[in-house]
């Protein structure tokens, strides 16, 4: 479970919200991409060397994709 989707879960539960949960799934996933963004530019701003500027995406894939 990550960060985002713990917040969610307690989010839901701590303030007793009803429904089937469809709304907060979609903001959920739209945060999660927005994380996956966050670290991707993060990896590349971070790089010294120019030739791996644009990996990324390849990072990300191999650090946090373990499905």
């Amino acid at each position: 479970m990550t960060s985002i989707e713990w917040l969610m879960k307690e989010l839901y539960t701590e303030m007793n919200l009803s429904g089937d949960g469809r709304v907060l799934d979609e903001i959920l996933e739209e945060a999660k991409e927005m994380h996956k963004q966050e670290i991707i530019d993060a990896w590349d701003m971070g790089r010294f060397n120019i030739d791996e500027v644009g990996l990324g995406e390849e990072y990300y894939q191999e650090t946090f994709k373990k499905d």
